[in-house]
């Protein structure tokens, strides 16, 4: 378990934990501050990578970061032009810290400087994880279908933060990609990429299967789906495939250890198949990865549930931080886990309880009616 501190960053006025577990889930209205926390993990891992150069630019189309100018980052009640990251690992004791702070010339307010704080006890799952090149980020606005897509020159094996490279790493030479045994579809034992994403997929849009053509000539690459033995091109079938295969290809290739950002995982999909891509990340946070996943799906957050309920001995390692502000506009963060027979141990207002409200004002606008 590692517990993410965030201090004087937009919304984060006061210093507060997050609970970062081997998943962790971020829900809660919108405009809360969930956003600002993958922020965080993606500035505090900037921050470990460039903390020999002490700058950093906040705008990185790489990693989808488009925050605007420095000083729109720290609290704007604060009247301090600094913020503090840091994450600790709670069995360990090893941290990584970061001190941001806005340079004062104006021309280079598009940058940051970085000052690390402290630095202490690299381990194989906390520090050593930030320091790594490997830190998978999928943004909410991924790449919907297209004709084709351009190869990129990848420093690591990823799909890009829009899943622009979906097609490039899935058309890799046949057999190069191995999937690790805990990652197999249940009972197959071909660990073949492209096999497994097909079996992975499958079973989240039942008849869905895809495949690759490359032309390495043009650096131009396609995603076709497969019917039958026709092929259908990714633009006459809708988004959600082409939604859901980065999120499907990076828990797959992730290499152990490493964290695995998910925004909005649940776009473009049915109410079934996000009940299903939950169970499958949930599977996936299990074998090595660090999954962060913001949602505003209960379908998603269902299906995790209903993995927790399959496998009783990794319920403690799923935790969810549910985030609220009150009527004076103050950010709070509950941490939500599974009881023992898999309720929630908090019900905060607003969370899993739409359904339930909804029902019970159609039954008033029906005994309205009545009367």
């Amino acid at each position: 378990m590692f517990t993410l501190q965030i201090e004087n960053y937009k919304c984060f006025k006061e210093s507060q934990p997050v609970a970062i577990n081997d998943l962790t889930v971020l829900a809660g209205q919108n405009s809360v501050g969930k956003s600002s926390i993958i922020q965080s993990l993606l500035l505090l891992h900037l921050g470990v990578q460039l903390k020999d150069v002490g700058q950093m630019y906040v705008n990185s189309p790489e990693l989808s970061l488009e925050l605007g100018t420095a000083s729109e980052l720290p609290n704007m009640d604060s009247g301090s032009e600094k913020f503090t990251i840091g994450l600790y690992d709670d069995d360990s004791g090893a941290s990584n810290v970061v001190e941001f702070e806005v340079p004062d010339d104006e021309d280079l307010w598009s940058s940051l400087i970085i000052k690390a704080l402290y630095l202490e006890g690299e381990t194989e799952e906390g520090i050593e994880a930030l320091s790594r090149q490997e830190f998978y980020y999928l943004a909410s606005e991924r790449l919907g279908p297209r004709i084709s897509t351009t190869m990129g020159n990848l420093l690591f094996r990823n799909t890009g933060c829009r899943g622009e490279f979906s097609a490039q790493v899935l058309g890799e030479r046949e057999g190069r990609i191995k999937v690790e045994k805990l990652r197999l579809y249940p009972g197959t034992t071909n660990p073949n990429l492209e096999a497994q994403v097909n079996y992975w997929l499958n079973s989240i849009i039942p008849g869905t299967t895809v495949t690759t053509i490359n032309n390495r000539s043009s650096l131009q690459q396609q995603i076709v789906m497969r019917r039958g033995n026709t092929n259908v091109k990714a633009t006459n079938v809708g988004f959600g495939i082409s939604y859901i295969l980065p999120v499907i290809i990076t828990c797959l290739i992730g290499r152990k250890g490493s964290f695995v950002l998910i925004d909005t995982p649940e776009a473009h999909l049915h109410p079934t198949a996000q009940t299903a891509l939950g169970e499958f990340i949930a599977r996936m946070s299990m074998t090595g990865l660090r999954i962060v996943v913001e949602t505003h799906s209960e379908h998603v957050i269902d299906g995790m549930k209903l993995y927790a309920s399959e496998f009783k001995e990794n319920r403690g390692r799923i935790s969810i931080n549910f985030l609220s502000s009150t009527e004076d506009g103050v950010l709070v963060v509950k941490t939500i886990n599974f009881t023992e027979d898999f309720k929630y141990d908090a019900y905060p207002r607003g969370f899993m309880d739409q359904s339930v409200r909804d029902f019970h004002r159609q039954r008033e606008i029906l005994q309205n009616q009545v009367l």
